[in-house]
């Protein structure tokens, strides 16, 4: 919503606004990770709490890099945090009438910034 939540009720919100299956024993919520079980709030706590994702919680500035509406219910936003060299990106989707994160990609600047021709 474009308001910045810091420390426990940051990472809870994000959580709670994450479209996380329940009952997936995997998900690769963060792209950037290998997939493992992010369901129970304890586990995703962990996972967001290591690097580079725990700079997402408490930064001073974030930038919008682009935005790419991909339908009605889906789109994709890239942003930096204060001086990080990481890129993030947050797929976001409508489901059910609730706005909420498919998935987060951490990329490094330099990797973030190449165009990848497949």
């Amino acid at each position: 919503d474009g308001d910045c939540y810091t420390g426990c009720e940051g990472l809870l919100t994000f959580y709670e606004a994450s479209h996380i299956d329940p009952f997936a024993m995997r998900q690769d919520f963060f792209k950037r990770e290998h997939p493992r079980d992010v369901a129970r709030f304890g586990d995703f706590s962990t996972a967001f709490h290591q690097k580079p994702y725990m700079y997402l919680l408490g930064h001073n500035c974030t930038t919008m890099l682009n935005e790419m509406y991909l339908g009605d219910n889906v789109y994709v936003r890239r942003v930096s945090i204060d001086k990080v060299p990481v890129t993030f990106t947050f797929s976001l989707q409508r489901k059910h009438g609730r706005w909420g994160v498919e998935f987060l990609l951490a990329e490094d600047h330099d990797e973030a910034l190449e165009l990848k021709v497949l």
